[in-house]
């Protein structure tokens, strides 16, 4: 369509422009015609709607934003109504340089103001390109908003050379606005030291993995991945890593396009008590100092970590290892004692689902140099902890664990051995009388007929320790009732809000009461708290005092006393 200025056409677009002010009142001006090149680019004011209309197929305008500080910037664009739900417009935003950050496209008959996510971007300058993608010479308005913050990405980032500059302890903003965007930041460590990593986002309405974030060193060697869904929005806290002093980068990739904000951060915390990455070689091992525990992670299942051991003399050693509890029985490292031509010597598995302090027997060993390495064999990303000592002696050992038991019910005692770093820890377990109760090299107790018996744990290092606990073993109590009127139970909500947790579940007929129960093991023993309620109500509040992950349980009683069957157990998180 042909532009043509003659009388009647400028008398059409001073009526369209006044119509159009009327529609678009906040607007606070217009595009300067022409504005169809960045070097005539029509300059925007912060937080202010300027109207525009692209007259001809041909039309393109441009708009010029000035960031003066480092900040957050969002777009927001509106228009009239057009009867199509096709796109009508696109809309571009470059770096001075026509480096496209993003486009936007806009439906007709989406009338409501659509305001992108923030975008964080460096100070400088900006354009904005609004081309038609059909039905053009329809009227629409643009603003920009803009904040200053030193806590958003700088794009563009999209490589480690441009990465974003990040400090300890502070959360950075940022948005992956297309599938193929990535996002770098960089991280300058000081000292050697620990550092963990933490993840949040807005929710997204899928169980699907949106992003990918990986952790180089400063050759761009990749330590280890982590990947996000959409629905999970609590903030994830990685396990810690660490690293010797150095510059480190953080990649931010998108594995679904959602364009959504997340938020990064990372703790640094100095310490000499870490493994320094990258140690997976023996030759890069890190140094263990007698008697001092060094904190390690097996990042990926193909991890390894090697640690050496200077012995100015000869010396009986041990090898105490410990971890965070991860719930398996299966093995999930294994530990190697290697010599100085990588000989190995002895060897031992760590267990997930104990996490106490597990200590070899006392090895001797010639003056020289020594290697532990640990590898991952059922892979876990949990921290764990290993020491070398020298031989010390056990002084006292305490027994732990319940002091009593129901026929044909198992327990599980506990031996605790002082001092802290005795070289050889292990115990051998008795009872006085096996009549009463067994136990097993483990400290497993088994109950077999009502009475006490006495429990021993002696130390295997021959300092003649012992601790013993009696133990009393009662029959069982009579059987509960059930009732043929009130059926199981469901639960259908648990919340929390303090230390009270909010119990709701479905109403039972005939029932004349509940009974709602909360411990921190399955089998509702430890830390149980009960609690009983009317027929008539279905909902309960519990002051509970434990965090952590806890199990929660309903169940209704009949006007005769017996008992409907339990609901399915509800495993819950108290923060």
């Amino acid at each position: 369509m042909k532009k043509v200025f003659n009388k009647c056409f400028i008398g059409m677009l001073f009526a369209a422009l006044i119509l159009f002010a009327k529609v678009d009142a906040s607007a606070n001006s217009g595009e300067v015609e022409p504005n169809n090149t960045m070097d005539k680019a029509t300059l925007l004011v912060n937080d202010a709607f300027t109207s525009g209309n692209l007259m001809d197929g041909d039309d393109v305008d441009y708009y010029k934003i000035v960031i003066p500080q480092d900040g957050r910037v969002n777009i927001s664009f509106k228009h009239e109504y057009i009867d199509t739900s096709s796109y009508v417009w696109n809309v571009k935003m470059y770096d001075a340089q026509r480096h496209e950050y993003t486009d936007w496209d806009y439906s007709g008959n989406v009338i409501e103001t659509i305001t992108t996510p923030n975008m964080g971007l460096a100070a400088g300058t900006y354009y904005l390109e609004v081309d038609d993608l059909s039905f053009y010479d329809n009227p629409y308005s643009i603003k920009y908003s803009y904040m200053p913050s030193s806590e958003w990405e700088k794009e563009f980032n999209e490589r480690y050379d441009e990465a974003t500059l990040m400090s300890n302890n502070t959360i950075m903003n940022g948005n992956l606005m297309k599938s193929e965007d990535k996002d770098f930041y960089k991280i300058v460590l000081p000292q050697d030291g620990s550092m963990k990593f933490s993840f949040g986002h807005t929710y997204i309405e899928t169980g699907s993995y949106i992003w990918r974030v990986k952790l180089y060193d400063a050759n761009l060697h990749e330590f280890v991945d982590w990947e996000y869904a959409g629905n999970v929005i609590e903030t994830i806290v990685e396990p810690g890593i660490g690293l010797p002093a150095g510059t480190y980068y953080i990649e931010v990739s998108s594995l679904s396009a959602y364009d959504e904000n997340y938020q990064i951060k990372y703790s640094y915390t100095a310490s000499d008590a870490w493994e320094k990455e990258r140690n997976e070689l023996f030759n890069t091992a890190s140094d263990l100092t007698i008697d001092t525990y060094i904190n390690g992670n097996t990042m990926t299942s193909d991890d390894i970590d090697f640690y050496k051991i200077v012995l100015p003399s000869n010396a009986y050693i041990s090898l105490s290892f410990m971890h965070d509890y991860e719930d398996t029985r299966s093995s999930c490292w294994e530990a190697y004692l290697l010599d100085s031509s990588l000989r190995e010597l002895s060897d031992w598995d760590y267990y997930g689902n104990d996490p106490n302090e597990n200590s070899t027997p006392n090895m001797g060993l010639f003056a020289g140099t020594y290697y532990i390495k640990v590898r991952s064999t059922s892979w876990t990303d949990v921290n764990y902890k290993l020491k070398v000592s020298q031989a010390v002696p056990v002084s006292s050992i305490e027994i732990k664990g319940v002091t009593g038991a129901y026929v044909g019910e198992s327990a599980q005692l506990t031996a605790y051995v002082l001092p802290e770093n005795a070289t050889d820890k292990t115990v051998t377990w008795s009872s006085s009388d096996t009549s009463v109760a067994t136990i097993d090299n483990h400290g497993v107790i088994k109950c077999i007929k009502s009475g006490t018996t006495t429990v021993k744990a002696k130390a295997n290092d021959g300092s003649e320790a012992v601790g013993s606990m009696v133990f009393t073993v009662k029959d069982k109590p009579a059987t509960e009732e059930k009732s043929s009127i009130v059926k199981k139970a469901t639960i259908k909500k648990v919340s929390s809000k303090g230390k009270k947790v909010k119990v709701t579940w479905k109403k039972l007929n005939s029932a004349d009461k509940y009974e709602v129960q909360i411990a921190t093991d399955k089998k509702f023993t430890n830390n149980l708290k009960k609690a009983k309620v009317k027929g008539n109500m279905q909902k309960a509040s519990i002051k509970y005092k434990k965090r952590g992950t806890v199990y929660i349980r309903v169940r209704g009683i009949d006007r005769f006393g017996k008992f409907g069957a339990w609901s399915k157990v509800k495993k819950f998180k108290i923060k």
